[in-house]
């Protein structure tokens, strides 16, 4: 009750609640966006934890070009859960952005495409050649 109170106080006053975003939102906390502006995070979606948001947040941060398809979130995020893996098997220290990643999984991009997160990202990297106007 008290989180409604909260919210309707912060649209009283002309603040705006942005969307989750995948390449803007951050992976667990509330970020202010604009003037009177809060981003959303990841993890306040249902069925995305604070581990796979923080691994989302890391793949994204690691990339240097946007994603092509969801086919291609997922394999990048595979990749990423596995150099994390790779340097904890080495017992090399962690980034603080590395520590309790979650896995990435079909449902959680599921749930990211439900809710628009993943923008217009299409779920193949392969092409339909029918779909071309």
């Amino acid at each position: 009750m008290i989180y409604l109170q909260l919210v309707l106080e912060m649209l009283a006053r002309g603040f705006v609640f942005y969307p989750i975003d995948l390449y803007k939102s951050h992976a667990y906390q509330f970020r202010p966006e604009d003037d009177k502006g809060i981003r959303i995070p990841l993890c306040c979606l249902p069925g995305v934890g604070k581990g796979v948001a923080r691994t989302l947040s890391l793949t994204v941060k690691n990339n240097s070009r946007e994603f092509i398809s969801q086919e291609d979130l997922l394999s990048c995020c595979r990749q990423t859960e596995q150099i994390v893996l790779d340097k904890t098997a080495r017992r090399e220290e962690l980034l603080p952005e590395e520590a309790e990643l979650g896995h990435v999984g079909q449902t959680a991009l599921d749930v990211l495409a439900e809710y628009g997160a993943l923008g217009d990202l299409p779920v193949s990297n392969q092409m339909d050649l029918f779909s071309f106007s």
